[in-house]
């Protein structure tokens, strides 16, 4: 759900990222997908209709990134630049590069804080805040000949 916070943190966090590299997040296109792959196919279908320039793609998701591989490739473009965010086997498949985050650490830290709320826990064990997982650049190259 795109209204859910971690979508509005992901598009927060790559704002972030650009303003500290120098770059103006206002000069970069920003393409609603909504987390749906067939909705991220439509809508770069239609950036590239309006003849816009670009030279990269950042997803916030990783299936939506795949879904545009054969927009791009339809369009002549598929040597552009693209990564998308979570990891899965259908990313390693296809070549694609992603920003992993450790969902075993994820799962791990998500049942910690679940049996911290239960009646009669551990005093202490409540955790507060923000839970901040470490990512990895998986980088990968993917297959002129792209089908999915």
């Amino acid at each position: 759900d795109p209204s859910q916070l971690d979508a509005s943190e992901r598009e927060s966090a790559f704002r972030e990222y650009l303003m500290r590299r120098g770059l103006d997040p206002a000069a970069h296109t920003v393409l609603q997908g909504d987390f749906e792959p067939e909705t991220a196919a439509r809508v770069m279908r239609g950036h590239l209709a309006g003849g816009r320039d670009f030279d990269c793609i950042a997803a916030a998701d990783y299936l939506m990134a795949l879904a545009v591989l054969p927009v791009l490739d339809e369009a002549g473009l598929s040597g552009l630049p693209i990564a998308g965010f979570g990891d899965g086997p259908e990313a390693a498949a296809a070549g694609l590069t992603t920003v992993a985050a450790d969902v075993v650490e994820l799962g791990r830290r998500a049942a910690r804080q679940l049996l911290g709320q239960l009646p009669g826990s551990v005093p202490g064990r409540r955790l507060h805040g923000r839970t901040l997982l470490a990512t990895q650049l998986v980088r990968r190259s993917v297959s002129p000949v792209m089908t999915l």
